[in-house]
């Protein structure tokens, strides 16, 4: 009898290429799954270090907005005490033309002054008025 295998050898041989033709492409496969995975943590890395980044220049805009937020503020404030004191000279005119009244003698004015005070008392009067409706 001629040396001829089996069946089972045959049997057996083959399962064994066909399993080691599956294990060879589970291993390629594996190399690939593991090579893609180390690209992804790099362009993970990359793009942690992108986001850390921009967190810190939003932060620095932030920084800027309030600062300026502040300055806005600080400006309104400063126009308004400067048309609050567009209004005060008028203001202090207004008080000592009373006091004159109030007052003439202390002063040393007579009735004619006080007369001609009260007209104008009723003019700076009437200047206040309307530099604090202007506001």
């Amino acid at each position: 009898m001629p040396n001829r295998p089996s069946w089972l050898t045959v049997g057996v041989l083959g399962l064994a290429l066909t399993a080691a033709t599956h294990l060879g492409t589970v291993a390629f496969k594996f190399g690939q799954q593991d090579t893609a995975l180390a690209a992804q943590a790099a362009r993970n890395q990359e793009l942690s270090a992108e986001r850390d980044r921009l967190y810190n220049v939003i932060g620095d805009w932030k920084k800027a907005y309030e600062s300026q937020q502040s300055l806005l503020q600080a400006a309104q404030a400063d126009v308004v005490r400067l048309k609050n004191d567009r209004c005060n000279p008028i203001y202090d005119q207004v008080y000592d033309l009373k006091q004159s009244i109030n007052f003439p003698r202390r002063y040393g004015f007579n009735d004619a002054d006080v007369a001609n005070f009260h007209i104008m008392l009723q003019e700076f009067q009437r200047t206040l008025q309307a530099c604090y409706q202007a506001k």
